[in-house]
Order: structure tokens, then C-alpha cells, then sequence
């Protein structure tokens, strides 16, 4: 039993000191998260926050079964596009995304031309770790309140897009474009953006 807990504080470890990951968050008051959504240029009935059981979740998973699959979910920047039944489609996060020439260069969100189709071509592995009737469990309102979801089994595909005001957001705001953008492309489907501030910590 002490062997597999060393084990698992060690692919924690190295969870955390892989690919980019998320400062140390602030606590946002009402006001702030509505200039964060404005600023951003978002619809108010579809901006919400993550819940501060998000991280908890993800690392009360075995890392040794799902490291990768956790490190992933575990990402700032990052957009998942759910099918009808809440089947992972699609997968972009910041690990994954190209650079530019420096560190401080505009990840490529688009490297090969993924968002130029809908759905997008995944760039992120898929895996089954966080369906969509899980995800929306951790998105709450500003007010920090479970979400109203009526209405959400009629879309045709949803798209959860977290994002951060803290670490990158030019590159979340980039995504956020290239999102939209994405949506357009889906013909008489519907599709459902929602977009998750994931710096606030309550």
C-alpha cells in the first residue's frame, strides 16, 4: 500500500511539472467576472466558472491507469466537443498546440488546418475519462451555483471551452475566435458554446 502511494505521488509530481500548467488561481468578485466576460466577448447565459472540484476530481483518479488522461483534462486552455450521447469528439489544449518561433509566440491552434472543418480534427488524444454529463457537473454559475442545463440534450454537439485570464489570454481569446468560427461550419446542426473561466478559485 505504501509502494502504490509513493508510486502515485510521483506521477502527480511529474503531472504537474509537464507541459504548461495553470498559475495559482484568484478569487474573483461578481464585477471582475463580468469584465473578464466582457472583455473576452461573451454571451452571458453561456460564461461560467469551474468549480474548485474540478482539480480534486481529477486528481482522486488513479494516475497510474490515467495519468495522460488526466494531465490533459488538467490543462487551462482547452476546448472538448461532445456529441448528442456526450461522447468525446474533439480535444485541443495547450500542451497540444503549436509554437511560434519564442516562448512568448501565440500557440498555433489551428496547426494543420484542424479547425477547418467541423468537427475539428482531435489534436489531443480521446479518451472516455470526462463525458459531458460530467463535465457540466463542475461548471457553475458567477454565483458559484449549479447550472441550468434545460434545453442542452437538443444540440446536436456541445463544446466546452476553458479558458483563463490569468495564464495566456491571448491565446484563450484565439481560441475562443477559432471556436466560433469552427461553429459556423456546422451547417443546420446545432451546436452549444460554453466557455469556462478557470481562474477563480471560492
Amino acid at each position: 500500500m505504501k509502494k502504490k502511494n509513493i508510486i502515485r505521488s510521483i506521477c502527480i509530481l511529474l503531472l504537474l511539472n509537464s507541459c504548461t500548467h495553470r498559475n495559482k488561481n484568484r478569487v474573483y468578485t461578481l464585477s471582475e467576472l463580468e469584465s473578464i466576460r466582457q472583455e473576452f466577448d461573451l454571451p452571458k447565459d453561456k460564461t461560467f466558472i469551474l468549480s474548485n472540484t474540478y482539480i480534486p476530481y481529477l486528481f482522486s483518479l488513479d494516475s497510474t491507469k490515467f495519468g495522460l488522461e488526466i494531465k490533459n483534462h488538467y490543462q487551462p486552455i482547452q476546448a472538448a466537443y461532445y456529441d448528442k450521447s456526450g461522447r468525446l469528439l474533439s480535444f485541443h489544449l495547450n500542451c497540444y498546440a503549436g509554437y511560434g518561433n519564442t516562448d512568448t509566440a501565440s500557440l498555433d491552434w489551428n496547426k494543420k488546418n484542424v479547425f477547418d472543418i467541423f468537427t475539428p480534427t482531435t489534436m489531443a488524444p480521446l479518451d472516455t475519462l470526462l463525458p459531458l454529463n460530467k463535465h457540466l457537473e463542475f461548471l457553475k454559475t458567477f454565483q458559484n451555483q449549479t447550472i441550468d442545463t434545460t434545453g442542452f440534450s437538443s444540440f446536436d454537439y456541445t463544446v466546452i471551452v476553458h479558458f483563463s485570464n490569468l495564464f495566456r489570454p491571448k491565446d484563450s481569446k484565439n481560441l475562443i475566435d477559432l471556436v466560433k468560427a469552427n461553429a459556423r461550419l456546422a451547417g443546420e446542426e446545432s451546436v452549444n458554446l460554453l466557455y469556462i473561466i478557470v481562474d477563480n478559485d471560492w
